[in-house]
């Protein structure tokens, strides 16, 4: 996406250099001053110690969330879907922070784990071949996962570096050489070893406060675009066709840019979303499964472990959507309109057409004004570093934690343990480094494991929290299964995978079932463990009755109804905290103000059934 958009000068001034330059500055003297503190222990290290405030961890994830290349997307499928691009990108899906706030995350945290495959501990025992299949599946899921951020994210950054910072305009000042076409890559360098350093001296708290300094500078930055974007459109109107205003669809998307920008139609065709409707409801059940399966095994996860307690751990999820989708949101709808504004005068060509991702360098590199362009840089160049590190914090946790503790040297000392967490580290940055060189010749490779293996993991993780018959050989064969079907697929089927999905998932369920019934049951005093201490609601009815009969204070979760009824309501509010940004700068007045009405009566209402209830 970056290819054939360099420009011939740097457009930087004194003030963004100097901008940046401080941010570089205070990151590394944050990871030296935090370096006594996280080496203390294991747990002070990869967690924080488990002693960092809910919201403090909350903005750091959101801050992790608000990468470079996702934002590039959005703002291209603003531009061209309008509002209603809202929905796009429950793809991933963005309410799983719904339904993590409102129990998964406190269920999650209540098995105190340090990582997602310790966590399987609790769930299924520490012996027998099955769990031992199980662990492994989940430890080479999460590294396969981070390696793969990290050589994108790696190489993603130096092309953006470059769009902004010509090599023609740094290499009088470098002693050296570099050939063209490992530009990207030296810059690419020159940031990941920043990141690397704060990251690996100070551990988790360095990663948290690098994240709100980071997160500090995006939020005063992303208002700067919305209010220069409103100032810009002031007395003008968008080039938009019908609909483009309208979150809401039919069947059709009906969105027909023929007389405005074919391009933008061409775009529509090929992302396969003109049967908006089947594709909304496609989204939707994905959506629902995956949410359902609780998060992924990388810094998601690790922040909702790093927290003080299961209530926290609840906080800190809710407490995401509300710090990075309105800031977020400001940025893409401000960069939406004044590339609509200026579209004539943007170059977006690119070898195969017309590239709507590069709106967000466009934009930037040519109507911001010097000092907001350098915090925008500073903002987006602190949202690779913080993804990098938070990648960085949990590849270490489950390269140390999940194997070498736990295989190679059970018997380490804190001190073993925190000097092999900085070879580990710089080993993971150095494999992320390598891959970002190799990148061309990798992608289809890369891409191919890390979609089998998310294609291999909703069923297995969704079936351990709500069935107590569920066991570590059906984990293990649930994802198997499903990574093998989607390793064939691309070679069987076209098109967008989204649509091949159900029967991906079915092939899942499948393997999880056989693999169940094939082996005995998870040993009944680890069930009743898991049971008494995670509390989750489901079919656990055996195991329910067996620990009221021994112990007839226990009160079972009963919270399910009220559960989906909160869930339907947060869904509802992520949707408005989207939209509200968007219906500010483009000043529409009276759907800003329904959206306001329905926010606070939902907050009222979530008041009373979710934050009122909230407890470990």
């Amino acid at each position: 996406m970056y290819d054939q958009f360099i420009p011939v000068t740097m457009k930087l001034t004194l003030l963004d250099i100097s901008i940046i330059l401080l941010y570089l500055t205070a990151m590394v003297l944050l990871g030296w001053m935090l370096r006594k503190k996280a080496r203390q222990n294991q747990q002070n290290y990869l967690m924080g110690g488990k002693q960092l405030p809910w919201y403090l961890l909350g903005m750091s994830d959101a801050a992790d969330m608000f990468d470079i290349s996702g934002t590039m997307w959005m703002v291209a499928l603003c531009f061209v879907y309008g509002m209603k691009s809202i929905w796009i990108p429950w793809l991933w899906p963005v309410f799983n922070q719904v339904i993590l706030m409102m129990f998964l995350s406190k269920w999650l945290r209540r098995s105190n784990a340090t990582t997602g495959a310790e966590w399987l501990v609790t769930r299924f025992g520490k012996t027998g071949k099955s769990v031992r299949a199980s662990h492994n599946v989940v430890v080479a899921f999460a590294l396969i996962s981070c390696f793969g951020f990290l050589a994108y994210g790696f190489i993603g950054l130096g092309k953006f570096i470059e769009i902004f910072v010509p090599w023609s305009e740094v290499k009088a000042y470098v002693p050296f050489d570099v050939a063209p076409q490992y530009v990207a890559h030296f810059y690419g360098i020159v940031f990941t070893l920043f990141a690397m350093f704060y990251s690996i001296l100070g551990g988790m708290r360095s990663i948290v406060f690098g994240d709100l300094v980071k997160y500090t500078i995006m939020t005063v930055a992303c208002i700067a675009i919305a209010v220069i974007a409103s100032q810009h459109l002031h007395a003008k109107t968008l080039a938009v066709p019908q609909g483009w205003f309208d979150p809401f669809f039919k069947w059709k998307l009906d969105l027909d840019w023929s007389n405005l920008n074919s391009a933008a139609n061409k775009k529509i065709a090929e992302d396969g979303f003109g049967l908006f409707g089947f594709f909304f409801m496609m989204m939707l059940f994905k959506g629902i499964f995956a949410s359902l399966a609780g998060p992924a095994p990388n810094y998601d996860m690790q922040k909702i472990l790093s927290t003080r307690s299961p209530k926290e751990a609840s906080m800190m999820s809710g407490f995401v959507s509300i710090v990075l989708l309105p800031v977020r949101y400001a940025m893409i709808i401000g960069l939406t309109v004044l590339g609509l504004l200026y579209y004539q005068q943007l170059n977006l060509d690119s070898a195969t057409g017309v590239d709507f991702e590069k709106v967000l360098p466009a934009v930037i590199n040519n109507y911001l004004p010097a000092g907001i362009l350098g915090l925008v840089l500073t903002g987006l160049l602190g949202a690779f570093m913080g993804t990098f590190s938070g990648t960085l914090n949990a590849a270490q946790a489950y390269i140390v934690n999940d194997i070498y503790v736990r295989y190679v040297n059970p018997a380490a000392s804190d001190k073993k343990i925190i000097k092999t967490n900085y070879l580990v580290g710089m080993g993971v940055a150095v494999i992320g480094i390598v891959l970002g060189f190799f990148a061309k010749n990798i992608n289809a490779v890369l891409q191919w494991i890390v979609g089998a293996l998310y294609g291999g993991y909703i069923a297995s993780n969704m079936l351990k929290w709500y069935w107590w018959r569920f066991n570590a050989n059906g984990f293990f064969w649930g994802m198997m299964s499903g990574i093998i079907a989607a390793l064939i697929f691309p070679y069987v089927f076209d098109g967008l995978p989204l649509y091949n999905w159900p029967l991906l998932f079915l092939i899942s369920l499948t393997g999880c079932f056989i693999g169940t019934y094939s082996a005995p049951p998870t040993d009944e005093a680890v069930l009743k463990q898991f049971y008494r201490t995670v509390n989750p609601w489901g079919f656990w009815k055996p195991i329910r009755k067996k620990l009221i009969e021994d112990d007839p204070s226990f009160i079972p979760n009963q919270q399910f109804g009220l559960d989906m009824f909160n869930v339907v309501l947060g869904i509802i509010a992520q949707l408005c905290l989207t939209i509200l940004p968007m219906y500010l700068v483009l000043w529409m007045k009276l759907p800003l103000m329904i959206t306001v009405v329905i926010l606070a009566v939902i907050i009222f209402i979530l008041k009373k059934t979710w934050w009122n209830k909230l407890g470990d």
